[in-house]
């Protein structure tokens, strides 16, 4: 029987998702029964069958966005499971990955290894920017269909008995840490601004609700917003009609310099 992959991915724009599908192939070319899944659909019965757990994601203000922090953090037991992690960053990933490498270690998971790509970089305050455009590309796109290659072929050697070197994970001491601790809830609440609803624009199509990464959004029957806001204004960005209103111009400002 092959080994079982769940690749859990969380993916906005589709960067991460391009991603997470080349990993698949190249784990599924090497003989790892491979399950594509978006987080927001993952069980953790699925985790439990399986040998190898992937999780990847976007990096948000420099660290892993607070849904794929919880989701880690809700895992079952990995203990005799292994792991791996990847990211898609527009600015710098910071500690992302480490802090998800260690998180799945505290479950008892073995880590593999981690990949990275660029991702253009879309979020409201770049826009105009062009941050990694065209990212990730074609020679990181194979790289990820490599990297998944070579997680199976790791996979593989620990379990014939084979000697394998691993990745150690430590929070790296730099500017990004600082930087990534400010922007956690209570300054994003400070410096962002807040969403309001336009009902005299809402078509009540529901887009916001569906794309909602926490399901923070309710319709009632227009568009209510709850409390559990990761701040990735993604509802705003996919409302063809506008009626999730921002007031962005302070926030650009503060964020520009």
């Amino acid at each position: 029987m092959p080994p079982r992959c769940a690749l859990v991915y969380f993916s906005q724009t589709g960067n991460t998702k391009k991603v997470a599908e080349r990993i698949h192939g190249g784990l599924s070319a090497a003989g790892v029964a491979t399950e594509l899944i978006p987080m927001k659909s993952a069980k953790n019965q699925k985790i439990k069958n399986s040998d190898i757990i992937g999780i990847g994601t976007p990096v948000f203000f420099y660290r892993e966005p607070l849904n794929v922090e919880r989701f880690i953090k809700n895992l079952p037991s990995l203990k005799n499971r292994f792991a791996f992690v990847f990211v898609t960053y527009g600015g710098h990933k910071s500690n992302s990955i480490e802090r998800m490498a260690i998180a799945l270690r505290q479950k008892g998971a073995t880590v593999l290894g981690d990949f990275s790509a660029l991702g253009y970089d879309t979020f409201q305050p770049w826009d105009g920017m062009e941050i990694a455009k065209g990212h990730p590309d074609v020679k990181e796109l194979k790289a990820a269909e490599v990297f998944g290659r070579a997680i199976a072929e790791k996979y593989a050697k620990i379990k014939k008995g084979e000697r394998v070197t691993l990745p150690r994970y430590k929070i790296k001491l730099d500017f990004w840490l600082p930087v990534s601790m400010f922007t956690l809830d209570l300054a994003k609440r400070t410096m962002l601004p807040k969403k309001k609803i336009n009902k005299s624009k809402c078509n009540q199509c529901e887009r916001c609700a569906k794309n909602c990464p926490t399901d923070n959004i309710t319709m009632n029957p227009y568009p209510t917003l709850g409390n559990d806001c990761i701040y990735c204004y993604f509802c705003e960005k996919v409302c063809t009609k506008k009626a999730i209103e921002c007031r962005w111009s302070p926030a650009f400002r503060i964020l520009k310099i």
